[in-house]
Formats: structure tokens, C-alpha cells, sequence
């Protein structure tokens, strides 16, 4: 016990080493090491995750863009119909009547 003693002001260390701190600094070393892999795993994850996500909005988008020019076909189809409508009206009815008017 006497090495413990604090002598002169200085503190005097023991040059051996305690089972019980060895086994806790394996414990702490070990676990940031599992920490440090779980967490690259989760970012791996994440990474394959946000690619994933992005091929998907790159096809949604497309099927969007696609969807849109057909809509727009179709309505530029319905829009010509509907002034042919109105033109066979105006020549069958000298153009003085309208529809419901």
C-alpha cells in the first residue's frame, strides 16, 4: 500500500497492469469496433437505398413525361373534333346558332 502513497507531491505508478482494467478496455475497444461496422453497414444501406430511389424517380419521371405528350395528343385530337363540330354547325345553320343558344 505504500506504493500508493503520494509522495513529495508526485504520484508514483504501479507498472502492472489489473485484470479487471484489461477487460474493460477490450470490452470498449470492442465494442466501437461493432458500433463502427454497424454503422457502415446502415450507411452502405442507405447509399444503395438512395440509388435505388433515384433510378425509381427517373422512371417515374419518364412515364410522366410520357403520359403528359399523350394527354396533350389527345386533347390537341379532341380540340380539332370540336372545331369541326362547330364548323359543320356554323355551315348547316348559317352560323346564327350556337349550341343551346
Amino acid at each position: 500500500m505504500t506504493d500508493d502513497i503520494q509522495v513529495d507531491g508526485k504520484w508514483h505508478f504501479r507498472k502492472e497492469v489489473q485484470l479487471g482494467h484489461l477487460i474493460t478496455t477490450v470490452c470498449v475497444v470492442a465494442s466501437v469496433a461493432i458500433y463502427v461496422f454497424k454503422l457502415e453497414q446502415r450507411i452502405s444501406l442507405m447509399e444503395y437505398q438512395i440509388i435505388q430511389q433515384s433510378a425509381r424517380d427517373d422512371r417515374q419521371d419518364k412515364a410522366m413525361a410520357e403520359s403528359d405528350t399523350y394527354i396533350r395528343a389527345q386533347l390537341d385530337k379532341i380540340s380539332e373534333k370540336l372545331d369541326r363540330v362547330i364548323e359543320r354547325n356554323d355551315l348547316l345553320h348559317g352560323g346564327s346558332q350556337r349550341f343551346g343558344k
